[in-house]
């Protein structure tokens, strides 16, 4: 194999690999808010997750009151964000005086 074709294919696959790495983070954090194990995140499971409180009514596509795993993910298709992962508060600076 040349070097052109290593490129190409390594420019590829390396992206696909990323993003079945986010996926799995995805469905791993889903399960684990997933409480009581039905398959959907109810509001009161997405409590645990500020992200998901706050972008609830947009992710939940069919209005049922409860979050699937395709409604988060074409959520996070659509803003290009994973609102399964929470993002770090920034830590104030302490005063001067």
């Amino acid at each position: 194999m040349n070097i052109k074709s290593f490129l190409v294919v390594t420019a590829v696959i390396f992206p696909l690999g990323v993003f079945a790495g986010d996926k799995s983070t995805t469905e791993t954090t889903f399960k684990s808010l997933d409480t009581d194990k039905d398959g959907y995140i109810s509001k009161q499971e997405a409590e645990a997750n500020k992200n998901l409180v706050t972008n609830f009514k947009k992710i939940d596509a069919d209005t049922d009151g409860k979050l699937e795993m395709s409604e988060i993910s074409a959520f996070e298709a659509a803003e290009g964000f994973t609102p399964m992962e929470e993002e770090n508060e920034p830590i104030g600076a302490a005063p001067t005086k």
